[in-house]
């Protein structure tokens, strides 16, 4: 999580504004970035921002990867198998 105070007390309401400005203050690939969230909003961030969405306990979502269990997010990372539910 980075708080507002690290990338700078100016910020936009935005929330795909605000996922830009956290990838440019950490010099960070988009495409190597990993957004993960629960609700509609962070689903069209992380889309708007162009970084992967993982959607946690919340399989209604359009999302890279669905997950329900917070363990199985290193298994996604890495691109290893995950455990059955």
């Amino acid at each position: 999580m980075v708080h507002r105070r690290r990338i700078g007390e100016h910020y936009s309401k935005s929330p795909i504004d605000n996922a830009t400005k956290i990838l440019t203050y950490f010099h960070t690939d988009p495409r190597q970035t990993v957004y993960v969230g629960d609700s509609d909003v962070d689903a069209r961030t992380a889309e708007g921002a162009g970084v992967f969405f993982v959607a946690y306990k919340n399989a209604a979502l359009s999302a890279d990867y669905h997950l329900n269990r917070m363990e199985d997010l290193e298994a996604i990372l890495n691109g290893t198998p995950m455990h059955a539910d």
